[in-house]
């Protein structure tokens, strides 16, 4: 498996306008073969995403279809250039249920 995360700063007090089109959101993501996980998290200075997928590929293509929202939907934020970091994934807990 393949991770990236996705630092936006300088976005403070905007996840509301992300929560508003959450559904929109999920629904662009979960088209994407090889989506394992996505998580959209509001932090003090912005966003940040996780996104997990089966393989880096699958992990891209998720990046750019964000980027691709973010300046159709969003293009006052989509200026913000995120830091990206991303890796294979080593190890891993869950709790299902």
């Amino acid at each position: 498996m393949h991770a990236i995360i996705t630092l936006y700063s300088g976005m403070a007090g905007q996840a509301g306008r992300f929560t508003a089109r959450r559904a929109e959101l999920e629904t662009l993501l979960l088209a994407v073969p090889g989506l394992v996980d996505f998580r959209l998290i509001e932090t003090s200075e912005g966003l940040a995403s996780l996104t997990v997928c089966r393989d880096r590929a699958a992990c891209e293509e998720c990046r750019r279809r964000c980027a691709r929202w973010m300046d159709t939907h969003m293009p006052d934020l989509a200026a913000h250039v995120p830091l990206i970091v991303n890796g294979d994934v080593i190890a891993e807990a869950l709790i299902v249920g």
